[in-house]
């Protein structure tokens, strides 16, 4: 047993610190704190200021499987970005392809009604030049 200025825990007190620790909820800060401030020796209810490694492991390997599902959801999100960029990127090629035979359709039109005004233009012509005059 530890000489701790005079003071002796008694059971009443150890009894009262496991319960007040049972019955908060655990924080990291708290959890942290535990781990390196004191540890309780359940058989004698001795405070013993040592670090407890196991509980540190198993803080390391919940800070890793936080990371880790951090990491696949992250993962998750970009395959998402990236799908919908590609989405949007099939969608723009269809509308160039769409706008592309548009244009063309229009312009096919185009000629074929300047051809017809040429013939208006030419028949007009022709019209004046056997004396009609235009009004």
């Amino acid at each position: 047993m530890h000489n701790w200025g005079g003071y002796q825990p008694n059971s009443a007190s150890s009894n009262l610190s496991s319960s007040y620790n049972n019955s908060m909820p655990s924080t990291s800060i708290e959890t942290t704190h535990n781990y390196f401030c004191h540890s309780v020796n359940s058989s004698n209810g001795d405070f013993s200021p040592h670090l407890d490694h196991s509980a540190l492991m198993s803080m390391d390997d919940q800070e890793r499987k936080k990371l880790d599902r951090k990491r696949a959801r992250n993962r998750q999100a970009a395959t998402k970005c990236r799908q919908k960029k590609m989405d949007r990127i099939r969608e723009l090629e269809e509308q160039v392809s769409s706008e592309k035979a548009r244009s063309a359709r229009l312009n096919n039109e185009l000629s074929q009604l300047q051809s017809v005004l040429n013939a208006y233009r030419d028949a007009v012509t022709t019209h004046q030049n056997r004396g009609c005059r235009a009004s």
